[in-house]
């Protein structure tokens, strides 16, 4: 790795303009252009058949693109320069693995086919409890997945390339795995993350990519969100007359009123209106028996950006 990779804001992974049709026609991605940087969670979006699987079996150098330019760690993907792979930890969607081996060989194995020595082969094993001694071919949806996280983890590399790693793993151990994935950031690695899972990548991840038809639809930082989605504030109030509630509701934008319920839905554009909206139902004596208002949700945001 180069002294200027050291530096966060670098960039870790660059796909320049790239474009990849396959046979018959299909797009897998169109002019694609992404920037992850050093020391960070990059979350990657997008439904089946978006392009999230071409565009990282590109960056592997698995795929090439007909159009455009990959770099990692400076260097550009080529199928003169295999070696930049060594420093990649890649966590396939679905693990295909010859039926019999035991884990303990299966991974022994991979190993050997890296350049980079297994150094946390033994630590992550442990740390996922994951059955060394079992046939491959017997090991739960949920244990082939710990294999495929020790695969992708234990020669320490600078990056990690992670497609949907947490599936098939039950909560608790998704939760390692998020563990997992943070400590690693706090030790200057960096993550590409693909996953169907919105929930999880606005838990851990620093920007988001939405891609939707082999097209870039947008990119955001997480923690602005925010200020980009419009939420409900729901209320339940009581005694109050019909009257009164038409002239509460009047003043805001209401998703939904019931009078019987006592609850009243309002779309709030920014954080800040909550208290104006309490304050004015408070100008009308209302009693205020619950409130509800969820985070931003990153759902939210990405069906937003699907519809427009």
């Amino acid at each position: 790795m180069t002294e200027s990779m050291n530096n966060e804001n670098t960039p870790v992974i660059n796909i320049s303009n790239i474009t990849k049709i396959y046979p018959g026609g299909t797009i897998g991605i169109q002019d694609l252009t992404l920037t992850i940087n050093k020391n960070e969670i990059y979350g990657f979006l997008g439904p089946n058949g978006s392009g999230k699987t071409t565009t990282i079996r590109s960056v592997l150098n698995i795929l090439v693109p007909q159009q455009g330019e990959i770099h990692v760690n400076g260097e550009l993907i080529s199928r003169d320069n295999p070696d930049i792979r060594e420093h990649i930890g890649y966590l396939p969607g679905e693990l295909n693995v010859p039926p019999n081996y035991t884990v303990s060989e299966f991974i022994t194995y991979m190993a050997t086919l890296k350049k980079r020595p297994s150094i946390r082969m033994k630590e992550i094993a442990e740390r996922f409890e994951l059955p060394m001694k079992k046939k491959v071919n017997a090991l739960s949806k949920g244990n082939k997945q710990k294999m495929g996280i020790v695969l992708a983890f234990m020669h320490d590399p600078d990056i990690y390339i992670l497609d949907e790693p947490t599936s098939g793993l039950d909560p608790l151990w998704q939760q390692e795995l998020y563990n997992l994935i943070l400590e690693e950031k706090d030790r200057g690695k960096t993550v590409f993350f693909s996953s169907h899972n919105l929930d999880e990548v606005q838990k851990i991840c620093d920007r988001v990519a939405i891609i939707r038809k082999g097209k870039l639809v947008t990119i955001a930082v997480v923690e602005d969100l925010a200020d980009q989605i419009t939420r409900k504030l729901t209320v339940t109030i009581d005694n109050l007359t019909e009257e009164e509630l038409e002239k509460i509701t009047s003043k805001m934008k209401v998703d939904n009123s019931n009078l019987l319920t006592g609850e009243v839905g309002i779309i709030i554009t920014d954080p800040q209106d909550v208290s104006v909206t309490l304050d004015y139902f408070n100008k009308f004596n209302a009693r205020l028996k619950d409130l509800v208002f969820p985070p931003a949700s990153l759902e939210t945001f990405f069906l937003k950006k699907y519809k427009e």
